[in-house]
This record gives C-alpha cells, sequence and structure tokens, in this order.
C-alpha cells in the first residue's frame, strides 16, 4: 500500500539500469521503448514509472486499494512522470485498476502484456496461485514478468522459491536474475518469469 519496501526500489533500479534485464541467467534484454506493461500491486508504483521512463507506450497499475492508486500513484505519476505522459497524441497510456489478481485476470486484457512487474507480493502463501494465475493468463506469448521480493519473509511464510514453485504450476518458466545480500538484512531477489512465444496455455490459465 502506502509503504514503499526496498524490492520495489530494487525492481526500478534494474529497469533504468544501463542494458536493464541483461543477466548471464536471465531473459534477453527487455525492449522498453513501445512496450505494454502492468505493475501488479503497485503500491507507490515506482516500477511502472520507471517503464515509462524507459519508454513503454502503455503502463497500467493495479492494486487492491482503490484509494492506493488514487492517492498514491496519481501523485507519484503528477511529481515523477508528467515528461513521460503530457503533452501530444503519442503520450503513453496509462491505466489504474483496483482489485484483487482474481479480478484483474478478467477484467485486463489476456495475452497482452509484454512485461509484467510485481515487487514485495509473495509475502502470503495463500495468494500466490492466484498471482501466478493472473501473470499466466495476461502475459502475452514471449513475454516477461520480473517478481522482487525476498527471498524468505520470516513470520509469514511466503518467499520467491514459493512463488516459483507456483508460477511453474501455470506454465511458466522462471529463472534468477538479481540477488542482493548485504550479510545482515533479508535477502533480496529479482527474477523472471517468461511465456514461451506460441504458448496459448495463459489464456486459459486464469485465476480461481
Amino acid at each position: 500500500g502506502r509503504k514503499l519496501w526496498e524490492c520495489a526500489t530494487d525492481l526500478a533500479c534494474e529497469i533504468l539500469s544501463p542494458g536493464a534485464t541483461a543477466a548471464t541467467a536471465g531473459p534477453p534484454p527487455i525492449k522498453w521503448g513501445g512496450a505494454t506493461v502492468l505493475e501488479l500491486g503497485c503500491g507507490h508504483g515506482i516500477p511502472g514509472i520507471a517503464a515509462l521512463a524507459r519508454g513503454a507506450k502503455a503502463v497500467d497499475f493495479q492494486d487492491f486499494n482503490a484509494d492506493v492508486l488514487t492517492e498514491v500513484v496519481a501523485r507519484n505519476l503528477d511529481l515523477n512522470a508528467t515528461q513521460f505522459v503530457a503533452g501530444d497524441e503519442n503520450a503513453p497510456r496509462i491505466g489504474l485498476y483496483s482489485g484483487d489478481w482474481r479480478d484483474a485476470a478478467t477484467v485486463l486484457p489476456r495475452n497482452s502484456y509484454d512485461v509484467i512487474l510485481t515487487a514485495e507480493t509473495v509475502y502470503e502463501l495463500e495468494t500466490l496461485p492466484h498471482l501466478a494465475a493472473c501473470i499466466a493468463r495476461l502475459l502475452r506469448p514471449g513475454g516477461v514478468a520480473l517478481v522482487a521480493a525476498k527471498t524468505y519473509y520470516f513470520g509469514v511464510g511466503g518467499g520467491i522459491r514459493d512463488f516459483e514453485r507456483a508460477a511453474r504450476e501455470c506454465g511458466l518458466a522462471v529463472g534468477p536474475l538479481r540477488r542482493y545480500s548485504d550479510g545482515a538484512s533479508n535477502v533480496r531477489e529479482i527474477v523472471c518469469a517468461t511465456r514461451a512465444a506460441g504458448d496459448d496455455a495463459g489464456a486459459s490459465a486464469g485465476a480461481s
């Protein structure tokens, strides 16, 4: 919601870095220019705004709480993205959507996003299948989802490994991209979830 978590910052920095998402074990570098992007569980929306800065042609922001979208994301867009979204008819399209991931999987256009972003959203075991199914349904064949989170959320039970299992059960391929460890705080990671080009399974992988 209203707190800016470390992994959202990690993901935004990854998007904005030179050669973003170029890693030995990761997917090919994402072509941000002209990309259609969705940020799930967006909170402050910083990764989505970073995608706008990289030239995305459309970014949809989704959060469970409507007031987070209208009071936090909209303000951050006003403060940080005016130069990307204002002016002419070629300005990027921006959408704000509230509801849970089961709603998003049916309301948003399936098989249509080049890139899906999400940060700090894998801490609840019971919602992981809904998140993974939402990504599988909405990501286009050949698309990439970047998931930034802690390896393990102490006291809650979720983490990156649990998301990877849920994603594979939905037919997604998952691999590592970045790992952050300072020896003092929780280990943080960014992983990539992908759909193979020509894979139509996501169309029927809807949230249940």
